[in-house]
């Protein structure tokens, strides 16, 4: 079921009543082996931010599109919260991002866009 959203314990069981399953379902989170990721943001007056910001200026004659993504995944969240390194990602901008169903909004040139999933 591709919902868009995280499901918690509780509504997986009323989804699963819902269409009938029979039945005893344990729904658990799963155990890691290393701590859960974190989210983490960089501050956009942060120097790397703002040497970013410049170079795209530079280079593409515009300014850059600054967004928040909700995934914690990747290497990019190790970095940003338990180093505490400044981490920038960057590419197309997209949904669920690593996991299905990721998409992602590729920009042309001309001006138009397509999404790609």
């Amino acid at each position: 079921m591709r919902t868009g959203r995280r499901l918690g314990g509780g509504e997986l069981y009323r989804l699963a009543e819902r269409v009938g399953i029979r039945a005893e379902l344990k729904i658990e989170k799963y155990r890691r082996p290393t701590p859960e990721m974190l989210p983490y943001a960089v501050k956009e007056n942060n120097r790397f931010v703002r040497r970013f910001k410049e170079t795209y200026r530079e280079v593409r004659g515009k300014e850059v599109e600054i967004t928040y993504g909700a995934s914690v995944g990747g290497d990019f969240n190790y970095f940003g919260t338990y180093l505490g390194k400044p981490t920038l990602v960057f590419g197309p901008i997209g949904g669920a991002t690593g996991t299905p169903p990721t998409s992602g909004s590729v920009s042309h040139p001309s001006g138009g866009s397509r999404k790609s999933t």
